[in-house]
């Protein structure tokens, strides 16, 4: 007998699609000085400085799988795991260089489940907010949060 679980790949190959749920708030899709609507390096928020993201590869349904599963009327932003792991900082006094990676960390309830971590791990609110801001530039809105006006 198969092990859902061990059927899923331990690593998240660099041509995969991963989604972010945001909540339906102006904050993580403010719309900038030009009058373009923007995503914020806010979608990206996690206490942990793991922000999680689903594999679109393991999510039949799509972005409305990892939509549904967070919150009605939220969005969907995406990714592709090669460009978070092109991502990195440097900490101004120490030199030191944080690079960014996905893992797998499947669910009970989701195995399509994954976070985005720091590499060593992100230590600071500086060096984590650095990174999201990188993330909110590579990110792509793949489905609307309800109400808002259309993504430009």
């Amino acid at each position: 007998m198969t092990d859902e679980a061990s059927t899923i790949p331990d690593r998240v190959a660099n041509e995969e699609t991963l989604f972010r749920a945001v909540a339906n708030d102006l904050r993580f899709l403010p719309v900038d000085e030009q009058g373009i609507r923007r995503i914020s390096s806010m979608a990206f928020n996690d206490v942990a400085r793991r922000p999680s993201v689903d594999r679109a590869s393991l999510c039949p349904g799509g972005a409305i799988e990892t939509r549904d599963r967070f919150r009605a009327g939220s969005g969907v932003l995406s990714l592709i795991a090669g460009e978070v792991r092109e991502l990195s900082t440097t900490h101004g006094s120490t030199g030191r260089v944080y690079g960014v990676d996905v893992e797998p960390v499947p669910l009970t309830q989701n195995s399509a489940h994954a976070e985005i971590y720091g590499r060593p791990p992100f230590d600071t609110d500086k060096i984590f907010d650095r990174i999201k801001q990188a993330l909110s530039r590579i990110a792509t809105l793949t489905l609307s949060p309800a109400g808002l006006d259309e993504f430009q």
